[in-house]
């Protein structure tokens, strides 16, 4: 447990960005102006490996440690993809581990569409959509390519009506009937056999996309098993009791909400299937009146003793947070004078 807190006004929201911003996942033209003359670095674990992020002048990514690279930002997609290694059920992702990462980060206010939240809610469930999206477009290119030479055929066959009443009185006639209706077959046999390729496809398709939603719904069921668990032992009403989020709070809803993050960044050991990154990264997740935040920070805590979590708050405070976990306090004078605070 790594606690941070201040008053408002005091750099905590700052220290966050410059988490994402040593991590290559933010850029931020107001943190990059000061932290050139601080030089400024973040240790952290992941997968085991002990690392150290530190950006250059020419917004390079310094990595050392266990790992040691020098990364500009279009490089980052490829050496989290490596680091995490994230597992699927069919193929790869090659984006996903840097979204995965990013997903690390919690503040209230900002939340993923629905779209991208179902998008990430599949990758860290170990689920390739966008291998089922790419062949959805191969067979829907293919069928299009069809329609075309069926198309073509039809023109073909008036053509060789036309031509064959015009060559009626020709000599030698039966010679170019035989090479037109050759042409004819020819192409009615490739078309047939497209069919049965585009049949075949489109069969092999629907058994792919029946497959995924049978994954996605077990996988789906052991996240609200999961999340369950962690609404019961933070002594909140289960979800299970509801059809609807619109039946609970909005306190309820945003703790849900943070519990939900906290499935989704811990690390799942009897899971390896599911992609996690084991960092989770809050600012100010309790800035609002609700009820058993002591216990919900225990339960996190629980995590990070059984090594599944690495967990940084930032946040004012309180008196659920023990004195233990705080590792800085910015109220103190100085504490960021390189920020001018009092």
């Amino acid at each position: 447990m790594n606690i941070i807190i201040g008053n408002n006004g005091s750099g905590k929201t700052t220290l966050f960005n410059i988490i994402l911003y040593l991590l290559g996942l933010h850029k931020n033209k107001r943190i990059t102006k000061f932290l050139y003359e601080i030089d400024p670095e973040l240790i952290v674990n992941i997968e085991g490996q002990r690392l150290s992020f530190k950006r250059t002048i020419n917004d390079e990514i310094l990595i050392e440690g266990d790992i040691n690279e020098k990364l500009n930002t279009n490089e980052l997609v490829d050496f989290y993809s490596s680091l995490l290694s994230p597992q699927f059920n069919v193929g790869d992702d090659r984006t996903a581990a840097i979204q995965i990462i990013r997903a690390s980060f919690y503040t209230q206010g900002e939340l993923y569409s629905k779209t991208d939240r179902d998008n990430l809610d599949n990758k860290i469930m170990g689920i390739n959509v966008n291998y089922l999206k790419e062949s959805k477009r191969q067979i829907d290119v293919f069928k299009n390519n069809l329609q075309k030479d069926e198309y073509s055929y039809e023109i073909l066959k008036t053509y060789i009506n036309n031509v064959e009443k015009n060559i009626i009185n020709l000599q030698n006639n039966d010679h170019i009937k035989g090479i037109l209706q050759q042409e004819f077959f020819n192409m009615y046999d490739e078309i047939f056999e497209n069919k049965k390729i585009l049949d075949q496809a489109t069969k092999a398709y629907n058994i792919i996309l029946e497959q995924y939603d049978n994954l996605k719904s077990e996988r789906k069921i052991l996240f609200n098993d999961f999340l369950n668990e962690y609404i019961e032992k933070t002594n909140g009403r289960s979800i299970r009791e509801y059809s609807s989020s619109s039946n609970y709070s909005g306190s309820e809803r945003i703790r849900i909400e943070f519990l939900s993050f906290l499935i989704k960044t811990v690390r799942h050991i009897d899971y390896p299937f599911l992609n996690t990154s084991g960092l989770f990264i809050v600012d100010s997740p309790f800035s609002f009146d609700m009820n058993n935040v002591k216990e919900i920070r225990k339960m996190v805590e629980r995590e990070t003793k059984l090594d599944k979590l690495q967990y940084i708050e930032f946040c004012s405070k309180d008196d659920t947070i023990s004195p233990d976990w705080i590792i800085s306090d910015l109220r103190n004078k100085g504490a960021l004078n390189w920020l001018r605070v009092d």
